[in-house]
C-alpha cells in the first residue's frame, strides 16, 4: 500500500515538474524542446531571408546591365521593383488567411522563378522589367509570409530571418560582381 502511495506521489511530482517546465518554456517565448530544433529553425529562417534579399540586391546591382542599350534611367528598374512590392505588402495581409503557408511559399517560388526567367531570357527591356516586377511580388509576399510564420517560432526565428536578410543584401552584390568565389 505504501508503495502505491509512493508511486502516486512520484507521478504527481513528476507531472508537476513537467507542467512547471512547460509553463517556463512558454513564458520565456521559447517553443523549442532542444537545441537541435532551435538551430534548424534558425537556419531555415536565415536561409529564407538570404534567398529573398540576395535576389533583390542582385537585381539592383545588375540594373545597368538589365537596362543596357536604352535611355531608361535606373530608377525605372527600382520603381518596377518597389511599386509591386509595396502594393503586395500593403494589400496581401488583408487576404493572407485564405491561403495556407504552403500555398504562399509555393506562390513565392513560382513568382521568383517566373521573374528570373523573364530577366534572363527575354530580350526587350519591358519584358525584363516585368520579370523584376514578378520578383518584387515574390519578395513582398515572401517577406510577409515568413514574418507571419515567425510568430509561431518566437524571437529566434525573427532574429535569424533579419540576420539572413542582412547577409543576403551584403552577398548579393558580391556574388554579382564575382567577388564571392574568388
Amino acid at each position: 500500500m505504501e508503495n502505491e502511495k509512493d508511486k502516486r506521489k512520484t507521478e504527481v511530482e513528476s507531472s508537476d515538474d513537467e507542467k512547471q517546465e512547460a509553463s517556463s518554456t512558454s513564458s520565456n517565448g521559447n517553443p523549442f524542446k532542444d537545441k537541435k530544433s532551435l538551430i534548424q529553425t534558425a537556419m531555415c529562417f536565415a536561409g529564407f531571408g538570404l534567398l529573398l534579399h540576395s535576389g533583390f540586391s542582385i537585381i539592383v546591382s545588375g540594373a545597368q546591365d538589365i537596362l543596357a542599350g536604352t535611355n531608361m534611367p535606373t530608377t525605372a528598374l527600382l520603381a518596377s521593383h518597389v511599386g509591386p512590392m509595396v502594393l503586395v505588402v500593403t494589400v496581401a495581409p488583408w487576404f493572407m488567411n485564405i491561403c495556407s503557408y504552403f500555398k504562399r511559399i509555393m506562390a513565392v517560388f513560382i513568382f521568383i522563378s517566373v521573374g528570373l526567367l523573364l530577366i534572363i531570357f527575354v530580350e526587350g527591356v519591358p519584358g525584363k522589367l516585368c520579370g523584376v516586377a514578378s520578383y518584387a511580388v515574390a519578395h513582398g509576399l515572401g517577406e510577409i509570409t515568413i514574418l507571419a510564420l515567425g510568430a509561431f517560432y518566437g524571437e529566434t526565428a525573427l532574429s535569424a530571418f533579419s540576420a539572413g536578410s542582412g547577409v543576403g543584401i551584403l552577398l548579393g552584390p558580391l556574388y554579382y560582381t564575382g567577388k564571392v568565389l574568388q
